[in-house]
C-alpha cells in the first residue's frame, strides 16, 4: 500500500478517536441545573461574581472539568492589543498557541459561531456560549494531534524505511493514553509536541543530505518553545545535529548560528515577555516555581501508566537494542533527545504526567525500530507474537480512557446522585479540603 493511503487511514482512525468525546466536561444547561436548582440561586451567584473578591469555586459553572483549560481563556483575555503582549504572570503559556487560538475565535466571532461578551455573568446565563470557546481550543489541539500522527509515521519511515514499523508506531501512539487524553484538552502540550516532532523530522532529513535550511530547523524548535517555556530545551536537537554533522567545521558553526538566530527570533515574537518572565519558572512563589532535584521515579511511573506496562516493557528492550547495535546518526539524535529530556524533566521538582509527552512518540519510534533491527528469524517470530499482544493491550487500555470521554462523566453522575438522593439542607462531608475541580456539580445554596 502506498504511503499516502496508509497516512490517510491513520488520519481517519485518529480523527474518530480524537473527535469522540470532544464535548467532555463542558459547561452546559444540564450542568447548570445541578449547580442552580432554583433560578434565584443563579441570580445570587451572579450577584456574588460582581463583587471584587469571591471564591474561585464560584466560577466552576463556566469552566470545563479540566483544571487548566480555563487558564488559556484567562491568559488570552490578558493579551494587550495591538502589541500582542500578555501578562507576565502567565509565563508558562506562549503566544504560538494563544495567537492562533485568538485568531480562530476572531474568525468564529465574525461568522456568528461565537458571541464574545465582556460581561462574564453572561456566560453563567448562557453556558453553551462559553463551551464554544473550549471546543474551539480543543479542535485546534485535535488538528495538532493529527499532525503529530502524520509526523510519527514519516519520521519512523525516515529511520527504519519500514512501512510496517511506521504503521505500528503510529497506531501505538494513537492509543497511548497519555497522548490520547491530552489531545482532547485545550492546552499547549500537544501543539508544542507537534513542533518538536517537526524539528526531529527536519533534522533527520538534513542528516540524510536533503537541502533543509537550518533557519527552518531553528524556527520549528522556536515554535515549540513559543508554545511552552519549558520547551526551550528543544534547541538541544538542532545543536546536537550540527555537532555530529560531517560538514566542515566552519559550515557547522554557520548553520548552528543561523538556526539559533531563527530560534531566538521566533521565540521573541511568540513569547514577548521571555526575558522578563523566565526567572519565574525557578523563582516564582508556591506551586508555580520549581527546584532542581533529580527524581526520575515519577516519570517512570508516568510512562508506565501513560502508555501501559506492556507497551513500556516492550519498548525498553527495543531502546536498548538500538543503543547496543551501532545506530545511524538519525537514531542517535532521537535517542539522545529521549535521554536528555527525561533527565531534565526528572531534575525539576514541579512534575505532572503530561510534561513527559515530548518523549512519547520518539520512545515508541526508537523502541519499535530497535526490535525491527533484529534480523534473526526466531527473534522475528517472537517479536511478532509480542507485537500482537502489545498492540491488543494498548488498544484496549487506550479505549478504556477514550470511553471516559464518551460516557457521562463520573463527576456529573455524582452531581446527579447528590441532587436526587441527598435532601436539601444536608451537609456534604469530604475527607480532605477539596480542590475546586475535585468536587461534583451541586447547588452551594442547598447544601
Amino acid at each position: 500500500m502506498k504511503d499516502k493511503y496508509i497516512i490517510l487511514l491513520l488520519v481517519l482512525i485518529s480523527m474518530v478517536i480524537f473527535i469522540s468525546g470532544l464535548q467532555w466536561g463542558l459547561p452546559s444547561l444540564n450542568l447548570n441545573q445541578l449547580y442552580f436548582s432554583k433560578a434565584e440561586h443563579l441570580q445570587k451567584i451572579i450577584a456574588e461574581i460582581n463583587k471584587t473578591e469571591v471564591p474561585r469555586s464560584l466560577y466552576n459553572p463556566i469552566r470545563s472539568y479540566h483544571p487548566d483549560e480555563y487558564f488559556i481563556i484567562k491568559t488570552l483575555q490578558s493579551v494587550k492589543l495591538p502589541s500582542l503582549r500578555f501578562s507576565v504572570e502567565q509565563f508558562s503559556i506562549g503566544g504560538a498557541y494563544l495567537y492562533l487560538y485568538g485568531l480562530m475565535l476572531f474568525l468564529f466571532t465574525l461568522t456568528g459561531i461565537i458571541y464574545p461578551s465582556k460581561d462574564i455573568t453572561y456566560y453563567f446565563l448562557n453556558p453553551e456560549e462559553i463551551a464554544r470557546f473550549y471546543i474551539t481550543g480543543r479542535v485546534l489541539c485535535l488538528i495538532y494531534g493529527i499532525g503529530i500522527v502524520i509526523l510519527t509515521y514519516v519520521t519512523t519511515k525516515k529511520i527504519s524505511k519500514n512501512k510496517l514499523a511506521a504503521f505500528l508506531c503510529t497506531v501505538l501512539l494513537i492509543f497511548s493514553p497519555l497522548f490520547l487524553t491530552n489531545v482532547h484538552f485545550m492546552y499547549v502540550d500537544i501543539p508544542g509536541l507537534f513542533w518538536i516532532m517537526l524539528t526531529i523530522y527536519f533534522v533527520l532529513r538534513y542528516l540524510e543530505g536533503e537541502k533543509i535550511n537550518p533557519v527552518f530547523i531553528g524556527l520549528s524548535a522556536g515554535m515549540a518553545a513559543g508554545n511552552k517555556i519549558t520547551f526551550l530545551i528543544v534547541f538541544f536537537i538542532p545543536l546536537v545535529t550540527f555537532l555530529i554533522d560531517r560538514k566542515p567545521l566552519k559550515e557547522r558553526i554557520k548553520n548552528t548560528g543561523y538556526s539559533f538566530l531563527s530560534f531566538v527570533g521566533i521565540l521573541i515574537i511568540t513569547y514577548p515577555y521571555f526575558l522578563t518572565s523566565f526567572h519565574h519558572l525557578f523563582l516564582g512563589e508556591g506551586q508555580h516555581a520549581t527546584r532542581i532535584i533529580f527524581s526520575p521515579d515519577f516519570y517512570i511511573t508516568a510512562l508506565k501508566y501513560g502508555m501501559g506496562s506492556p507497551l513500556l516493557f516492550f519498548l525498553i528492550p527495543g531502546f536498548i537494542f538500538t543503543c547496543l547495535i551501532k545506530p545511524a546518526k538519525n537514531r542517535i539524535i532521537v535517542t539522545l533527545w529521549i535521554l536528555f529530556f527525561f533527565f531534565i524533566m526528572s531534575s525539576l521538582s514541579l512534575k505532572f504526567a503530561r510534561y513527559i509527552l515530548p518523549i512519547i512518540p520518539p520512545l515508541i519510534i526508537i523502541g519499535v525500530n530497535g526490535w525491527f533491527s533484529l534480523s534473526n528469524r526466531t527473534v522475528s517470530f517472537i517479536r511478532n507474537c509480542i507485537i500482537v499482544l502489545v498492540l491488543a493491550s494498548t488498544f484496549i487500555y487506550g479505549m478504556a480512557f477514550e470511553m471516559l470521554f464518551i460516557k457521562e462523566n463520573i463527576r456529573t453522575e455524582a452531581g446527579i446522585w447528590i441532587k436526587e438522593n441527598i435532601p436539601a439542607g444536608s451537609s456534604i462531608g469530604v475527607t480532605e479540603v477539596p480542590w475546586q475541580f475535585q468536587i461534583p456539580p451541586f447547588d452551594y445554596y442547598v447544601y
